[in-house]
């Protein structure tokens, strides 16, 4: 009997120690994992806006083609929403739930027309991370051919966004 207590107490799990290290081990992966899947999120993000936005454009092209001019600024809502494209409850929202912008060069007969995302930080201030479309009765001036002319934007791979 007195056997068996001895085995018992021989046994014994980890030690204070070893649970510190492991833990530590486990916050130094998550600190280099969580600014990487950060970045990641604002690239897919900015990917999103960027869909969206082309979306929009399309609408407006058709709209356009319809009706002989761009729609207004204060038309906007409706015509996107009459061309079956919401994305949030009473105006059309970026991935960082901040309205699209979209301005006309006049509201009479508008001839040319830009989208614009403010990006993560959601200021028009800072330039950096805005992303905008653009289009344009003068073919000249339209940049529809190609993702990459049809959207301003400066943000790095990386994620981040360079110094004004």
């Amino acid at each position: 009997m007195c056997h068996n207590i001895r085995l018992v107490k021989n046994e014994s799990g980890f030690t204070l120690m070893e649970l510190m290290v492991v833990i530590v081990i486990i916050g130094v992966l998550a600190s280099i994992a969580v600014p990487t899947m950060s970045k990641q999120v604002d690239k897919a993000k900015v990917k999103r806006a960027m869909v969206e936005m082309k979306t929009m454009k399309t609408a407006i092209d058709v709209y356009k083609a319809e009706k002989g001019s761009y729609p207004a600024t204060a038309q906007i809502n409706d015509v996107l929403k009459d061309y079956g494209i919401n994305f949030g409850a009473t105006s059309c929202k970026d991935p960082w739930e901040k309205p699209y912008v979209y301005s006309t060069d006049v509201n009479t007969a508008p001839s040319a027309y830009k989208i614009v995302s403010y990006g993560p930080d959601g200021g028009f201030t800072t330039e950096n991370d805005n992303i905008m479309a653009t289009g344009s009765t003068n073919p000249a001036e339209s940049t529809s051919n190609a993702d990459a002319a049809l959207f301003s934007y400066r943000i790095n791979s990386d994620g981040s966004t360079p110094a004004p």
